[in-house]
């Protein structure tokens, strides 16, 4: 049975409930709700069953979005019927993976770039065939291992706040004390979504982006867990009041993992 507020149609969590009394204000409109006018509002099942469908034969109605994160690093601090904000911090357990990845990288780059050298200043110097070659594998690799160290350092020190509004979503980025301030504008055909951003073990890793009124997509949570950027998604959508897309279609060895 899903309970809602009189007032403003919004899902009520059983959990939530529990630890309510008499009267209490409803997360998402901020008003006072009777739980006796909840549970008088509230449809019987039996009736419900025999009513089927709804009338415009419209589908059934999707599963209520928590307005509580899932367990992880996610905070929403602020919530009404205007805008959210959620803080998205960094967290060395998901990437640590990336951060050893990178240090060995770079150690190995190091050293194959110290023998040469240092061969080559035994020897008198490099011949002029060779500086060419040097100079791509000195752009290609250490410019791929400073991206992952730079990624990693994001992932783990940085901290992301988002701010979203019927009309605008803004995005500010800190890391190290230094701050990065984005606005873009919205629209009734915006929406949030899954996007690939890379891919690890041949296995696709995900963003949440919000289509924008501008063309621009307005991208976060890359670093955060599946279920966390699920619930952003669904969360932003109820908030913009349009409907959750479809989720990206796990992969075979993540079907796998799950069983």
């Amino acid at each position: 049975m899903i309970l809602r507020c009189p007032h403003c149609g919004a899902a009520l969590d059983e959990g939530f409930l529990a630890l309510q009394g008499a009267e209490f204000d409803c997360p998402e409109c901020d008003r006072t709700v009777r739980v006796a006018e909840l549970q008088a509002r509230t449809p019987d099942p039996e009736v419900a069953a025999l009513e089927g469908p709804s009338a415009d034969g419209g589908e059934a109605a999707e599963e209520p979005i928590s307005d509580t994160p899932p367990p992880g690093r996610v905070e929403c601090v602020q919530k009404d019927s205007q805008l959210i904000i959620l803080i998205l911090p960094g967290s060395n357990r998901v990437v640590r993976s990336l951060g050893c990845m990178a240090v060995t990288w770079v150690i190995i780059v190091g050293t194959i770039t110290a023998v040469v050298l240092r061969a080559g200043v035994f020897r008198g110097g490099l011949p002029w065939e060779v500086l060419p070659f040097m100079a791509i594998f000195a752009i290609v690799f250490w410019g791929a291992g400073l991206v992952m160290l730079c990624c990693w350092l994001v992932g783990r020190f940085g901290k992301t706040y988002v701010l979203v509004e019927p009309e605008r979503v803004v995005i500010r980025r800190v890391f190290f004390g230094r701050e990065r301030l984005r606005e873009y504008p919205l629209d009734t055909a915006s929406h949030a979504e899954l996007v690939e951003s890379y891919r690890q073990n041949n296995q696709p890793v995900y963003h949440v982006a919000i289509r924008t009124a501008s063309g621009k997509s307005a991208w976060f949570g890359t670093f955060l867990s599946d279920e966390e950027k699920r619930w952003l998604v669904a969360r932003i959508n109820r908030h913009l009041g349009v409907p959750n897309p479809p989720a990206p279609k796990p992969s075979r060895l993540a079907r796998r993992r799950m069983r």
